[in-house]
């Protein structure tokens, strides 16, 4: 849900040259949103977003420019204000596609040694053909394997996706 809003953002922060900007609030807008006290609220009543949103931007100030105040609005009005952690997320991924770089998230079930981290974004640089900006997270519940998201793309070879997978097949 949160891929057209993230487009619309990086659009206008391409066309009105403002991607700084844009890419800074974002980021506040996201950590704000991750709140836990917050949570509850972000599902509530329109009105409430939209009282939310009116305080994110009033903390924020100057920062946000009247396309950045209009798009929080947007996004408050259609309920929609828990998407900005994603939208920032995407608006960087974005960003860095943009300047011939790819954005990629490699969760393990372990910490992958420097070696191990250097092979696979070698692979992953080689197979994309642009440059790579790695971020690595241990995730124990995948067992062993691993799981790398590119985008909108999604290379799972972890042990728990592969017993999901035999289980279903079980089942029919």
């Amino acid at each position: 849900m949160a891929r057209p809003y993230a487009r619309a953002a990086f659009a206008s922060a391409r066309e009105h040259k403002d991607t700084d900007t844009w890419r800074s609030v974002l980021a506040v807008l996201a950590q704000v949103v991750e709140q836990p006290s917050l949570r509850p609220a972000l599902h509530g009543p329109r009105r409430f977003s939209m009282e939310i949103a009116d305080e994110m931007l009033d903390a924020i100030g100057e920062a946000a420019n009247e396309r950045v105040g209009h798009f929080v609005r947007l996004l408050a009005n259609r309920q929609r204000l828990n998407l900005l952690s994603e939208i920032n997320t995407l608006f960087a991924a974005y960003e860095a596609s943009a300047e011939g770089r790819e954005q990629i998230e490699v969760v393990s079930a372990r910490t992958l040694s420097d070696d191990e981290r250097k092979t696979l974004t070698d692979i992953v640089r080689k197979r994309l053909g642009r440059e790579v900006e790695a971020t690595y997270i241990e995730d124990k519940t995948l067992m062993s394997g691993t799981l790398i998201r590119m985008g909108d793309r999604v290379l799972d070879n972890s042990t728990k996706t592969l017993l999901e997978r035999l289980a279903a097949e079980l089942k029919h």
